[in-house]
């Protein structure tokens, strides 16, 4: 029972640190995604705004 009770531990370990994983993937790919964004439309804005002049 014991040695049951280590496996599902280790189990539930590996899953949360697998999750979390994923997780800090999906922030990093999130965060890289926003800040893509935001530089691509700032370079539209100013070229915009350059060539309005």
């Amino acid at each position: 029972m014991g040695v049951f009770m280590g496996m599902m531990d280790y189990f539930m370990v590996g899953l949360v640190l697998r999750m979390g994983t994923l997780f800090s993937v999906f922030g990093l790919l999130f965060s890289v995604g926003v800040t893509g964004i935001a530089v691509y439309g700032i370079n539209q804005g100013a070229g915009w705004l350059h060539r309005k002049d």
